[in-house]
């Protein structure tokens, strides 16, 4: 069993807004509404990270980058549906990435049995739910509360350990468009006008 999450519980300080109810000019769908409709044909449950939506999951540790929402999501997953076996992440500000991608990555991944992501981007990305993966997140989690400086703590809490530590594999992408992210009002506003362009 497969599991889908929106990873949609930032702040969105660079654009100001919440990049989750931007309104995607083609299909009006809002971005959480898309990014849940792209996991939707992949994955049953589809969960939502971020305590601000409905239904979303709130973080146990806040504040804490992507991990936080992934940490949670697992904890979710081994209470509420302990049959799901595999968790494909999609995170909200990446409107441009497409079934194919997602295919791509989740073939890899489930014939691999292992974390899976594209070269030089760490989102999308496929995990096995695994004792693998929950005595990890156990480890990394234990002494959250501890002071810690920041330098230390971005790099205790960097997504990039896990698939490391985890031995991930990764896979070349066709092509880099597709994994553009949207931070700022500019590259919305650029995000949107090549959609228009493109959709004439």
């Amino acid at each position: 069993m497969l599991a889908g999450l929106v990873l949609a519980g930032g702040q969105s300080q660079r654009m100001g807004t919440d990049k989750s109810y931007l309104r995607l000019p083609n299909s009006q769908l809002s971005m959480l509404e898309h990014s849940k409709q792209m996991l939707s044909h992949l994955c049953e449950p589809v969960l939502v990270s971020g305590a601000q939506h409905a239904d979303g999951i709130l973080d146990i540790h806040a504040k804490l980058g992507p991990m936080s929402g992934i940490h949670a999501a697992v904890k979710h997953i081994s209470l509420y549906t302990p049959g799901v076996t595999g968790l494909l992440i999609l995170p909200i500000d990446m409107p441009n990435i497409s079934l194919i991608e997602l295919k791509q990555l989740l073939h890899q991944g489930l014939k691999a049995k292992r974390v899976t992501n594209f070269e030089s981007y760490n989102f999308p990305l496929y995990l096995p739910i695994d004792t693998s993966l929950m005595n990890y997140l156990d480890g990394v989690f234990t002494t959250v509360d501890t002071p810690q400086e920041p330098a230390v703590k971005h790099k205790r809490y960097a997504l990039k350990n896990l698939i490391n530590d985890l031995q991930g594999i990764v896979i070349k992408p066709s092509h880099c468009q597709p994994f553009e992210n949207i931070n700022t009002p500019q590259q919305w506003r650029q995000h949107c006008h090549v959609s228009s362009e493109n959709h004439k």
